[in-house]
């Protein structure tokens, strides 16, 4: 009988190891989910801004090849 209890604890170790780390490896991964979004979000705007600035200098020597 003793051979039975200690197989349950083994299998009762491992498993709440093996959750443990499913669980680690979850809040990690969200985790990087936000930072990977938030460069996302930060790349994007980078993005955005620099096509702006493109586009009104673009517009700027349009009107300088216009005036002159």
């Amino acid at each position: 009988m003793s051979g039975v209890g200690t197989t349950l604890t083994t299998l009762g170790n491992v498993t709440g190891t093996t959750l443990g780390s499913v669980a680690t490896t979850l809040a990690a991964g969200q985790t990087t989910g936000v930072a990977h979004d938030a460069l996302a979000f930060t790349g994007f705007a980078l993005g955005g801004y620099a096509l702006l600035v493109a586009g009104l200098v673009v517009v700027g020597l349009v009107v300088k090849i216009f005036n002159h």
